[in-house]
C-alpha cells in the first residue's frame, strides 16, 4: 500500500493506493497517522480509499485506533471514495461509526 499525505485547510487528505495486506501495511497507516496527528495543527483527516480494492483486519483494527485518536483530539478520520467493497466492509466491521463520503469535498466539510 501506498500512502501519500497533503496538508488542506483545516484537514490533512491521506490517499491510499493498492492492496492492504498484513501487518507490514497497516503498521505503516498507522505510522502515518501517528506522525500526522504530533506534527498537525488539526485533528482532521480525510482518508481517499478509491484506490483500494482490499484491505485485512489489520488494517481495519488500524484504522479503528486512527478514528479514536483523532476523536480524542478533537477531530475525526473520515473515509472518502471508497469502493463498493470497502464501504460494505466497514459498515459491518467497524466498532466505530466511521463516516464515508463520495467526495474528498464532503468528507471534510459535511457536519
Amino acid at each position: 500500500m501506498e500512502i501519500k499525505t497533503e496538508a488542506r485547510e483545516g484537514y490533512t487528505l491521506v490517499v491510499l493506493t493498492g492492496e492492504s495486506r498484513g501487518r507490514k501495511a497497516s503498521g505503516e497507516f498507522r505510522e502515518a497517522c501517528n506522525k500526522l496527528l504530533q506534527s498537525s495543527q488539526t485533528a482532521r483527516l480525510v482518508v481517499d480509499m478509491g484506490e483500494v480494492p482490499f484491505v485485512d483486519l489489520h488494517f481495519l483494527s488500524e484504522l479503528d485506533i486512527a478514528v479514536d485518536a483523532c476523536r480524542r483530539r478533537g477531530g475525526d478520520l473520515r473515509i472518502c471514495k471508497s469502493q463498493p467493497y470497502i464501504k460494505c466492509i466497514l459498515q459491518k466491521r467497524s466498532g466505530l461509526d466511521i463516516k464515508q463520503f463520495n467526495t474528498e469535498e464532503e468528507a471534510a466539510f459535511c457536519r
